[in-house]
This record gives structure tokens, C-alpha cells and sequence, in this order.
């Protein structure tokens, strides 16, 4: 008897389970006796739901699908781009290829430490975290933080050198300035991508995809696309003004060598320093 006990308990709670389901899906009124019954009929419910919420427009499409698309149409570009870079010197449209040059560096690396973006955002927010293998292969919200760091990185990364040659000068509050200015910019267009990115972070079965959570959004809650933009825009003019104008000033001085590399780390740090805490409200925020 005691060597079938465990048998007969995982039997018994099949059985239970079984029933549980059964009484709460054909009588309503008597849910609650079921959940106190069985725990997992609770999460039977929440799927019923969350499919419930995943219904309408662009709801149809994988987010891979979507990304695959993106990826084609940021490849188009760049092809053209380099197709008449021979046309210079200099290369005609040369702010959109810087804008181009920041935006798909930024995506690159965006897609690579995804997984560490979700689940630093879910550590900010206190929400449950999944193991870094589930963040690798599903990528919640990745269409959105790729169109993201092609605008946002692209325009303040691209437009800073254009910005920064109208200044009157040339010292430490001019660029200080510029790159407050081109932050603040990239931030206040891409907040509705930067908000779709964090609530699929923060809970990925809330939208079918990017696309659907922006198509949505919009009629759950009116403005809500704007949510937490004075944070957004606080915290893109604060990292991006520490970050270029670090990046300006190292490169111009370190020897011609090691130049690039450092200038890299040091304006990264300084733009972390400077928007952590921005990062904090914003993601807490939306």
C-alpha cells in the first residue's frame, strides 16, 4: 500500500482536476468552489482570457514574421545605399546615411542583447522573470525595440554631427546641447514603439505581437501611446548629451591608436550613469 500511495494520490488529483474543470466550465456560479478544489483551473481561466485579448487587428501575424519583414526592408535600404555611395564624394544624402549607419548598428546590437534588456526590464518592474534561454527563443516586443533602435539611435546618433555643425561653437556646452537635443528628438517620435517594447517585456501574453499592441493600445487607453514620454525624453536627452559629448571630446584627444575604442566605453558609461535613473521611472511608468 505504501509503495502505491503516490500512485494513487497523482490519480486522485487527475480525478479532482478532471472534475474541477468540468464543474467550472459547465456552471459558472460554482467557480469559486472549483478554484478552492483545484489551483490550476486558474490558469486554465487566464488562458481563456488572455485569448480573449489577443483577438483583433495584425493579431494573426508572429512576431518572427514581423521581424523577418523589418529585416528585409532595413536590408533594401542599405543595398540602395550602398549602390550609389560611388556618386560622391561627398555621398549624396549623407545625414540619412548617418542616420541609417546609427540606426542599424543600434538594431544589430539590440537584437543581440535582447534577452538581457527583457530581463533587466522585468527585474525594474518586479515582474516574474523567465530563464534566459525563454527570453533567447521567444523575444517578446522584439519588432518594436528593433523599429526603436533604428529610430531613436539613428537619429540621435545620426543627425548629432549635422546638429552639432550649426552650434555657434565647438566647446563642452554646445555639444552638451547638440546631444540633448538629438536624444530628446529620437525619444518623443519612437515612444510608442518604446512603450509597446516594455509592456511585452513586462507581460508577453498580453498582445499577439508588436503590430497588435500598437493597433490596441490606442483603444484600451486614449493617449496612451504617450505614456511616460517626460520620462522617455528626460532620460534620452540626459544619456544622450553625456554620451556624444564624452564620445567627442575622447576621441579628439586619445591617442589615434586606441581612440575609437575608448571614446566607445567611455561615452557607453557615461550614458548609463546618466540615464539610470530615468530608466528606472520609465520602465515603472508605462
Amino acid at each position: 500500500v505504501e509503495r502505491n500511495r503516490p500512485q494513487m494520490q497523482q490519480r486522485r488529483a487527475w480525478w479532482v482536476l478532471l472534475g474541477s474543470t468540468t464543474s467550472a466550465l459547465s456552471r459558472p456560479a460554482t467557480m469559486s468552489q472549483a478554484y478552492s478544489r483545484a489551483p490550476l483551473v486558474r490558469e486554465l481561466a487566464a488562458s481563456r482570457s488572455e485569448a480573449v485579448a489577443v483577438e483583433g487587428p495584425f493579431a494573426w501575424a508572429s512576431e518572427g514574421a514581423l521581424f523577418a519583414s523589418v529585416a528585409c526592408g532595413v536590408g533594401g535600404v542599405l543595398w540602395w545605399l550602398a549602390a550609389t555611395r560611388h556618386l560622391g564624394p561627398p555621398p549624396p544624402f549623407l545625414v540619412v546615411r548617418e542616420v541609417a549607419a546609427g540606426g542599424t548598428a543600434a538594431a544589430v546590437a539590440e537584437f543581440a542583447l535582447y534577452p538581457i534588456e527583457v530581463f533587466k526590464v522585468k527585474r525594474q518592474t518586479k515582474a516574474r522573470v523567465a530563464s534566459l534561454w525563454e527570453l533567447a527563443w521567444r523575444r517578446p516586443g522584439v519588432v518594436a525595440a528593433t523599429a526603436r533602435a533604428l529610430l531613436y539611435h539613428g537619429l540621435r546618433l545620426g543627425l548629432f554631427p549635422a546638429v552639432k555643425r550649426l552650434a555657434p561653437g565647438q566647446g563642452l556646452v554646445e555639444k552638451l546641447a547638440a546631444g540633448a537635443a538629438c536624444g530628446a528628438l529620437g525619444s518623443l517620435l519612437c515612444n510608442p514603439f518604446d512603450l509597446v517594447k516594455t509592456r511585452l517585456q513586462r507581460d508577453p501574453t498580453r498582445y499577439a505581437n508588436s503590430l497588435h499592441a500598437l493597433a490596441t493600445i490606442p483603444h484600451e487607453e486614449r493617449g496612451a501611446l504617450w505614456v511616460g514620454a517626460p520620462a522617455s525624453v528626460a532620460r534620452a536627452a540626459a544619456g544622450s548629451s553625456f554620451q556624444l559629448a564624452t564620445y567627442d571630446i575622447v576621441k579628439t584627444h586619445a591617442p589615434a591608436r586606441s581612440a575609437v575604442l575608448l571614446a566607445t566605453l567611455a561615452s557607453t558609461l557615461a550614458y548609463v550613469t546618466a540615464a539610470a535613473p530615468f530608466d528606472v521611472v520609465k520602465a515603472r511608468l508605462v
